[in-house]
């Protein structure tokens, strides 16, 4: 394994490449969650738990899954949360730290917040969220992806009746 180091603004990004997640292939990329791992979202019942943030506002954490990318450096990221077609969330020109997993042999990154402009967290409980996903990688390449499923938050219950 080889291990980079690239230092830009004072931020530090270690990428690691294996040999199976190089670029072979098309560009592929699914988009699913994950704290400390790439998670897909489950195909019958995909969830996006609702994150309640230390400094009072909410996101999710996206985790991505690619293949045919160079992440050698820097791979680039716009994530954008849509519920019924109107931008709620986003991360735009995100650096995402991509890492080789060993187990599937795919580009893995995840802990990435895709962040609520709202004001109330409460409407946005079961509410159906697309995340669509654009990287650029190292080479100047785009590939994007797209995921739904069902915004999951675990203190609705703290919420008025009436919403």
């Amino acid at each position: 394994m080889r291990l980079w180091v690239v230092g830009t603004f004072g931020m530090v990004v270690a990428l690691a490449a294996c040999g199976d997640c190089r670029r072979t292939g098309a560009p592929f990329l699914e988009v699913g969650t994950g704290e400390t791992q790439f998670v897909g979202l489950d195909s019958e019942t995909p969830e996006w738990p609702l994150v309640h943030g230390p400094q009072g506002g909410w996101h999710v954490l996206v985790g991505l899954s690619a293949l045919g990318l160079d992440a050698t450096e820097v791979v680039t990221g716009d994530l954008v949360g849509l519920i019924s077609g109107e931008k709620v969330a986003e991360n735009q020109g995100a650096w995402l730290t991509f890492r080789c997993s060993e187990q599937t042999g795919f580009l893995e990154s995840y802990n990435t917040f895709l962040i609520f402009d709202v004001d109330d967290h409460c409407p946005l409980h079961e509410e159906w969220l697309d995340v669509r996903a654009q990287l650029t990688d190292t080479r100047g390449e785009g590939v994007e992806s797209l995921t739904g499923g069902m915004i999951i938050d675990p203190q609705f219950s703290e919420c008025d009746e009436g919403m």
